[in-house]
């Protein structure tokens, strides 16, 4: 996934489907030294209360070209001086993310599972996408959704629903390229 042109309409378009007059902007990455990937949230926390500043809760956007867009709920740093970074190591060390503010959010302790919308009409994306949903809610039964780190879930199930995705992602890739 890379960070989408937040000047192209579909990515405006969509920044406003999960964040209804939300203000997408561009976020300096400048990931701490030794921080967990993943965990933002507790980056941040750990971060405001050493240095001052706030955390601010909303989306970090996310695109496949020509195959997907996706809202991953995400929190960054508003330095002192009002400057929003992004703290959190990302795999693929943008020199900035676009990130979305949501004001309506907070951060409960629980996953949030990331909003996903297909960029084209294609029964392998639809797919693609609803795998991830299921990834998700099993990652996520009962009391699992307040557990971080390794979790315990249906090993068997969980391979099922992840080596269809590595299938999905793989055709995908052919006609696509990678994401």
């Amino acid at each position: 996934m890379k960070v989408p042109d937040i000047s192209k309409p579909h990515v405006r378009r969509f920044c406003e489907h999960v964040v209804p007059g939300g203000r997408p902007e561009r976020v300096r990455h400048q990931p701490l030294a030794n921080a967990p990937p993943a965990e933002c949230f507790s980056v941040v926390e750990e971060h405001v209360a050493i240095n001052g500043g706030e955390a601010l809760v909303g989306w970090a956007i996310w695109e496949w070209r020509k195959v997907m867009i996706e809202a991953e709920f995400h929190a960054v740093w508003r330095d002192p001086n009002g400057k929003l970074v992004d703290l959190a190591p990302q795999p693929k060390k943008p020199p900035r993310i676009l990130f979305v503010p949501d004001p309506q959010r907070d951060y409960e302790g629980v996953q949030v599972d990331n909003i996903r919308r297909p960029l084209r009409k294609d029964e392998r994306i639809t797919r693609y996408i609803d795998l991830w949903r299921q990834r998700f809610e099993l990652l996520n039964e009962g009391n699992l959704a307040d557990q971080h780190g390794i979790v315990s879930v249906s090993e068997v199930r969980l391979r099922e629903v992840e080596d269809a995705m590595h299938q999905t992602r793989r055709s995908l890739m052919l006609d696509f390229g990678p994401g």
